[in-house]
């Protein structure tokens, strides 16, 4: 069923339902509890952006349920309750000229300084670097931005040179540098949330995820399938023995597991907080597609696992800092 309104509705897009070759089709929510959905051409909206246009259709129960009990809900609940409640900061924020409660007024205000004073030249001068180099983006300023979720998360240990028994117990090797946004490879161009390096050689690359629906997929078009021929199908059938359409279905996952041949030696990680076993479900399922001998490159880790860690640290700051972005990004039921 098309709805036609008088004067259309304000919706916001709330989550993703379907994508095809050409479009997505997106669930619409506006108050009191009015569930719509539209399809809509890929890449013109995301998740948060306010839709007043036409072409509103029903909402199957299906599709609300799914939402309803998805954890993103429940995360928006707590960062709008976080940042009004803890941070008193009662300001809407602006993106793509919409204001909502969930994104602050500006994107320093989504770091985690100033309420625990504790690593804020640190915080600060990361931020900074990706201004500078035109790598922090526009979302940022989103409380369920996985960018600033990795930035708190690992400037501080950045910091720190990561205290060597968290990484070599969990992870299984040292560290020595480390940096966010990097892309290894200008003709691929993978860009790897935080990599981390031993000897000037890339050792580990992290993807992070905090707020997403799923890991990213990718249309099996002129463009892409190019693409997929010229330079990732050699590096699959290396590693698995997956069909095309299970590598477009699952891209993002492949793209980065794919560096474990590309750069041998490279582990690769996929990192994001325990609510969302959603994503561990389907990282574990395409790990478990690869060959047997590459599978101990691939890490699926849980964020509460290291923040557990450092919260019994001997280090004040430490543990004055990871209570507090525990408090704001894992404890998504504790201010509801």
């Amino acid at each position: 069923m098309v709805y036609t309104e008088m004067s259309p509705m304000k919706y916001t897009i709330v989550s993703i339902i379907q994508v095809g070759k050409q479009n997505t089709r997106f669930l619409l929510f506006s108050e009191p509890d009015i569930y719509r959905s539209v399809k809509l051409q890929n890449g013109t909206y995301q998740i948060g952006d306010i839709y007043e246009g036409p072409h509103v259709e029903d909402a199957k129960e299906s599709w609300i349920k799914a939402y309803v009990s998805f954890p993103r809900k429940r995360m928006m609940d707590h960062l709008v309750s976080y940042k009004e409640s803890v941070l008193k900061d009662i300001e809407q924020g602006a993106f793509r000229g919409n204001k909502r409660a969930h994104i602050f007024s500006s994107q320093e205000k989504n770091l985690l300084i100033n309420n625990v004073h504790r690593f804020d030249e640190e915080l600060n001068a990361e931020f900074i670097k990706l201004q500078r180099t035109g790598e922090l983006r526009q979302d940022f300023c989103h409380l369920t931005s996985s960018q600033a979720f990795a930035l708190n998360f690992f400037s501080p240990l950045k910091h720190l040179k990561w205290p060597a028994s968290i990484i070599s117990e969990e992870l299984g090797f040292t560290l020595e540098d480390s940096d966010f946004e990097v892309i290894l490879d200008d003709e691929e161009e993978t860009q790897f949330d935080y990599l981390i390096r031993n000897d000037g050689k890339p050792v580990c690359s992290i993807e992070v995820k905090y707020s997403e629906e799923d890991f990213g997929t990718a249309p099996a078009d002129t463009r892409h399938l190019d693409k997929y021929y010229g330079i990732y199908e050699k590096w699959l059938n290396e590693i698995t023995d997956v069909e095309e359409v299970s590598f477009f279905g699952n891209y993002q996952l492949w793209r980065n597991i794919l560096y474990i041949v590309k750069n041998p030696g490279q582990h690769i990680c996929f990192f994001f907080p325990r609510f969302r076993d959603d994503l561990y479900k389907k990282a574990q399922e395409i790990q478990m597609l690869c060959k047997e001998q590459y599978r101990p490159f691939i890490h699926i880790l849980y964020a509460d696992t290291l923040v557990e860690r450092l919260l019994k640290s001997d280090d004040e700051r430490v543990i004055a800092y990871y209570s507090e972005f525990k408090k704001k990004y894992l404890d998504i039921d504790s201010l509801l």
